[in-house]
């Protein structure tokens, strides 16, 4: 599918959003994506995804002056296969803020394969956050992580 995508200069608000994803099969392909200076911010917001495939390939990642906020999020995740081959994600310079989110997966496959992650100068901060994980089924080959100057902070 060989997409080439730059993303510059966006401020994203979502507020009261009502998602629901059932029976999707998604494969991506080929794809070279840059975003840099992007301000976002999610408040309110319910999500499920039922039965998905998703399948990721050849992907060069780059996220650079990302400021992402997250507030008030239901997160529900049920029957998903993620296959994750040759990836390249390297991210920098990014404010990440997690305040009141409740996150549910459920039978989850998940295959991640010959992957390159660099995170440098990241600063996360998570409050008020519930997590269940149930049925998951993750495989890791080949993956390569470097993390540079990273300041985490977790509230509960």
């Amino acid at each position: 599918m060989d997409v080439n995508l730059t993303i510059f200069y966006v401020i994203l608000t979502i507020i009261d959003v009502n998602l629901t994803i059932v029976d999707v099969n998604l494969t991506i392909m080929d794809v070279n994506l840059t975003i840099v200076d992007v301000n976002l911010t999610i408040m309110d917001v319910n999500l499920t995804i039922v039965d998905v495939n998703l399948t990721i390939m050849d992907v060069n990642l780059t996220i650079m002056d990302v400021n992402l906020t997250i507030v008030d999020v239901n997160l529900t995740i049920m029957d998903v296969n993620l296959t994750i081959v040759d990836v390249n994600l390297t991210i920098m310079d990014v404010n990440l803020t997690i305040v009141d989110v409740n996150l549910t997966i459920m039978d989850v496959n998940l295959t991640i394969m010959d992957v390159n992650l660099t995170i440098m100068d990241v600063n996360l901060t998570i409050v008020d956050v519930y997590l269940t994980i149930m049925d998951v089924n993750l495989t890791i080959m080949d993956v390569n992580l470097s993390i540079v100057a990273a300041n985490m902070t977790i509230l509960i």
